[in-house]
């Protein structure tokens, strides 16, 4: 878990990054970092896709690889398949 007012940790295998997604937006964007009300922070990100069977999932993968300037295979999606962080 990321330390308070951070979005990321390293971890022995990469990096952890918490994410706050918006599908079914009118871009995909990385829009920002974002203080929760409960002191955790997270890198917000929005995909056109919808979230159904993935799809939405997919969509963040392929944004954060480019952004990251890495293949969509060395990302991975550890938890909240069916939530928004």
């Amino acid at each position: 878990m990321p330390a308070p007012g951070v979005a990321w940790s390293r971890t022995p295998t990469g990096v952890l990054l918490t994410v706050r997604l918006t599908p079914k937006s009118s871009r995909d964007a990385i829009s920002g970092l974002e203080t929760r009300s409960d002191g955790q922070c997270v890198l917000k990100a929005r995909v056109r896709a919808a979230p159904e069977d993935g799809k939405a999932n997919a969509a963040l993968i392929r944004l954060l690889a480019q952004a990251l300037g890495v293949a969509p295979a060395a990302v991975e999606l550890v938890s909240g398949a069916r939530g928004r962080t």
